[in-house]
């Protein structure tokens, strides 16, 4: 135990003097230089570790994420490099060599990274990060179809890990509606549609899954389907209240109240709109989200005096907000 980080540092300064000729002291001084932020004295320390054992692969790494942090990217890259060529199986190696040519702007070169992880390993949170960022260099280059095909991909990884530990934070529903919004984007509503669905089933109470039933409505409002969008907000509105009836109230949140407001507000039915906006606003008075709800329907039905009302809380909630809000001219006029 040390009582300060210059004692330790000064132990370790030590160390190296007294054993000048061990890769280890050197190293270890390095990193104790890195995580102090003096980047610059960690860099010297792994040199001549390096001199030391030229064949030493943390060395090189701990050299190549000095470099990183320095935003010396090419340097970092040629370090990285020289710890795949010494461990060809240094996962963290590739992820940081990607991230370095990223940086250089250089996202073939990272794609092709991280494209060589997945030939050495296929281990379900090393496959789940490669292709995560396979997905997204591709979706900057335009390159939409390889995209599509990394988040497919992804979605399926993320459904197997989970069916082998239910407890893990992955969340395969978050990546299948990325694989529908760029559908969307590519104008293809129908697979946009089905992979909405896909998360739907993959998880159909979570809030992933309320963002796929208003997308799917959605599509079929934009394309003049209005049965098909009523009959996915009555879809909604089922498993909104058969949620609401088995917690009998308890665990429910604001937002699953603003949510079933604003379902109630696109079906037309005002008045269980507002019901659900209060009871929101209600569990969280601080809900700018169940304000600008109760502030919609209010004006709908006419009621200015408390829609302007409920304006005046969203303004001192979140002005950015009440600035942006779609009716804001109608509910700056007092009635």
């Amino acid at each position: 135990e040390f009582n300060s980080r210059q004692e330790e540092i000064e132990f370790y300064v030590q160390e190296a003097r007294e054993n000048s000729h061990l890769v280890l002291a050197h190293y270890n001084l390095g990193i104790i230089y890195h995580k102090n932020q003096r980047y610059q004295e960690a860099i010297v320390e792994h040199k001549r570790a390096i001199e030391i054992d030229p064949d030493f692969a943390l060395a090189y790494y701990a050299l190549g994420d000095a470099y990183y942090v320095l935003n010396r990217y090419e340097k970092a890259a040629e370090e990285y490099k020289q710890v795949i060529h010494l461990k060809p199986d240094f996962i963290e190696a590739y992820y940081y060599l990607g991230g370095a040519y990223e940086s250089l702007k250089r996202p073939e070169e990272a794609i092709k990274v991280f494209e060589d992880i997945l030939k050495i390993s296929q281990d379900l949170d090393v496959a789940q990060r490669a292709y995560i960022n396979i997905a997204v260099l591709n979706e900057r280059l335009g390159r939409k179809e390889e995209a599509l095909s990394a988040y497919r991909r992804l979605v399926d990884i993320e459904k197997e890990w989970k069916t082998l530990d239910p407890e893990t934070t992955v969340s395969p529903e978050v990546s299948s509606n990325t694989v529908a919004i760029l559908y969307e984007k590519m104008g293809r509503g129908e697979e946009a549609i089905a992979a909405y669905r896909q998360t739907i089933n993959i998880a159909p109470y979570s809030d992933s899954a309320f963002y796929a039933y208003l997308s799917i409505a959605n599509i079929y409002e934009k394309t003049n389907r209005k049965e098909e969008a009523g009959k996915v907000y009555e879809e909604i509105l089922e498993i909104s209240l058969r949620a609401i009836k088995a917690s009998k109230g308890r665990g429910m949140t604001s937002t699953a109240y603003s949510g079933l407001g604003f379902i109630y507000e696109r079906m037309g039915r005002n008045k269980e709109a507002l019901e659900a906006y209060k009871k929101a606003a209600t569990l969280n008075p601080d809900s700018v989200k169940a304000h600008q709800g109760l502030a919609r329907v209010y004006l709908e039905i006419g009621d200015k005096e408390s829609a302007h009302r409920e304006y005046l809380i969203i303004k001192r909630l979140d002005e950015e907000e009440a600035r942006e809000f779609e009716m804001l001219r109608e509910l700056k006029k007092k009635p």
